[in-house]
């Protein structure tokens, strides 16, 4: 157990549940963007507009690019942040082993495909879909 205090504690783990919240936040703000950015680039083709669908596959291949780098930032922020709250709540730290021992042949935490995972996807998809129309 941490040598912290109560008010430490609820600190730290108030703080670790706003990290996951906020991981997740932006997860949806980038599918929304990707995907307002993919239904305008769907009716710039079915208008005729390849200039304009050019340059919003361009855009949504850059946000793709961005939706990773933040992805990545923000999934170590929350490793590090769940490390600490294992130091300090120990049936924490026992729950969350348990489960890697339930779930062993899943090596890796589903943030993981959501962070590095998803945006590099949709990026591909991005890429084949400018290669296609190009």
């Amino acid at each position: 157990m941490s040598d912290m205090d109560q008010e430490a504690q609820r600190r730290l783990w108030e703080f670790t549940l706003h990290e996951d919240r906020l991981f997740n936040e932006r997860q949806n703000l980038f599918l929304v963007a990707e995907s307002m950015l993919a239904v305008a680039y769907t009716t710039a083709l079915v208008a005729e507009k390849q200039p304009v669908a050019l340059i919003i596959g361009i855009v949504a291949l850059a946000v793709s690019l961005m939706w990773f780098y933040v992805c990545a930032r923000h999934s170590r922020v929350v490793e590090l942040i769940q490390t600490k709250a294992k130091t300090t709540f120990p049936e924490y730290d026992e729950l969350t082993e348990e489960r890697k021992e339930k779930l062993r042949v899943l090596k890796y935490p589903s943030r993981w495909f959501v962070a590095y995972g998803v945006p590099p996807a949709i990026g591909a998809l991005w890429v084949a879909l400018l290669i296609v129309q190009g």
